[in-house]
């Protein structure tokens, strides 16, 4: 697959001055129980209401263990080792994500790489940290609206992921 190549590479092409990354705070343990409770909840969503063909409106709550359980028990390992160890956090109208990712691996699987590109300035496993804020849920869906990206201690401009 390629989505986590692109997710990759554009959190990695570009750096602006200034800025600290936030702190990491401690990950929260995941586990498999957590991951079936999503994958429950998930195909809950989908399935139409017998007779009816139709799937009513519905709330879901989902926690933090369950949806950084889902992603990297059930997610990830079906795909390319770029990025690893993805940590979602919410919090008062509030979202970030942290994972690791593979420069060395992103770099293989694009192939060449420009000595000019940024990818040429990293190597080996870089910290990603990505924070926004959370609007929603509007006919379903929430809306996330990045506002820091930091690959390491680089910060990255938000417009590079538009």
């Amino acid at each position: 697959m390629k989505a986590p190549i692109d997710v990759a590479l554009i959190v990695l092409l570009s750096a602006q001055a200034g800025g600290v990354p936030p702190t990491p705070t401690p990950r929260s343990p995941v586990s498999q129980a957590q991951a079936d409770s999503l994958a429950h909840k998930l195909l809950a969503l989908q399935g139409p209401r017998a007779g009816t063909g139709k799937v009513p409106p519905q709330s879901v709550v989902v926690t933090e263990g369950e949806i950084n359980s889902y992603v990297n028990l059930d997610v990830l390992p079906g795909l390319p080792p770029s990025v690893r160890d993805v940590e979602l956090r919410f919090e008062r109208g509030r979202l970030s994500l942290t994972a690791v990712v593979d420069i060395d691996d992103v770099k293989q699987r694009m192939g060449s790489t420009n000595s000019w590109s940024a990818l040429s300035f990293f190597s080996g496993r870089v910290p990603v940290n990505v924070s926004g804020r959370y609007d929603g849920p509007e006919d379903g869906f929430g809306r996330v609206t990045v506002e820091e990206v930091y690959a390491g201690r680089v910060p990255i401009p938000v417009a590079v992921l538009e």
